[in-house]
């Protein structure tokens, strides 16, 4: 679909969807698992790679939107007795994909400093480490730099709730516009929403995210994945001027957790660190040597 369609402005930003979408209590701290090579890396680069959300490791994640989205609309045809909109709108779903030009990079953190999926999955089978940032210093730094931190949503009625708003919004535009204006609306918007819904299977993660506005241009770079070359932008945790701030971090489990966290503790004291800077030791009984 062409994007020089004489349309409203599609106000992308997740707040305007619904008040699930903001911040209610934001919690002090949140954090991001890494391994060994991430930690050095975040410390001598200042910087978290935000990888696009198709290469993440739940690779069915966009889809899992797409096909609540399309089961959302189809209780809502069930549900109205003028049709038409609705049942054209249906084939637009799948669409969302292919209406994503550019990738929407993405950070993860949780609320959760010692989780043993969180272990497993991001530090190289538990030789890393979870580093806590200030949840109002990552707000400062997304806003700067065109991101938003928004909490993921695991409860499929609230996802529901939220598609059905999108579902309305988009029918209003088709009536004061035409049909183009409302598809291209609902099309961006499950795009968008495709960052923060997961499956409720992952609620334990308690992730949160920031995420990049996929209307916007960012630098690309690129870092070799698992099994394939993996987009991704740089977001800033400290400008060039300012000291990078980590307030806390727990060493995940290794062998010897004295000697890591000895090492740590040295690593943190650098002239270019500042935070609190408390190393804790992870409590998960859990062997990957």
């Amino acid at each position: 679909m062409a994007r020089t369609l004489s349309v409203p402005p599609l106000g992308v930003g997740f707040g305007h969807l619904d008040t699930a979408l903001r911040i209610p209590r934001p919690v002090r701290l949140l954090y991001h698992y890494t391994s060994q090579e991430g930690l050095l890396g975040i410390v001598k680069s200042r910087l978290l790679w935000a990888s696009s959300i198709f290469h993440l490791n739940d690779s069915l994640e966009f889809l899992y939107t797409v096909n609540l989205a399309e089961e959302t609309l189809r209780s809502v045809i069930a549900g109205q007795p003028r049709r038409t909109f609705y049942k054209r709108l249906l084939g637009h779903s799948e669409r969302a994909l292919a209406f994503v030009e550019k990738d929407i990079f993405a950070v993860s953190f949780s609320e959760v400093p010692d989780l043993l999926s969180q272990w497993r999955a991001y530090t190289g089978g538990g030789a890393g480490f979870s580093i806590g940032s200030e949840t109002k210093k990552l707000l400062d730094r997304a806003k700067e730099q065109g991101f938003q931190l928004v909490k993921c949503i695991y409860d499929p009625l609230v996802q529901k709730r939220i598609l059905r708003k999108v579902i309305h919004k988009a029918r209003e535009l088709h009536l004061a516009y035409n049909f183009a204006g409302g598809a291209l609306q609902y099309m961006s918007r499950v795009a968008a929403l495709a960052s923060l819904f997961k499956h409720p299977s992952f609620a334990e993660e308690k992730e949160w995210r920031i995420v990049s506005d996929f209307l916007r241009s960012y630098p690309s770079k690129w870092r070799a994945g698992k099994s394939m070359i993996i987009p991704y932008a740089d977001f800033r945790l400290a400008s060039a001027n300012n000291p990078l701030s980590i307030s806390r971090v727990y060493v995940g489990p290794t062998p010897d957790l004295g000697l890591s966290s000895r090492s740590v503790r040295a690593l943190l004291s650098g002239p270019r660190m500042s935070g609190t800077r408390s190393v804790y030791i992870s409590g998960v009984p859990y062997r990957s040597w």
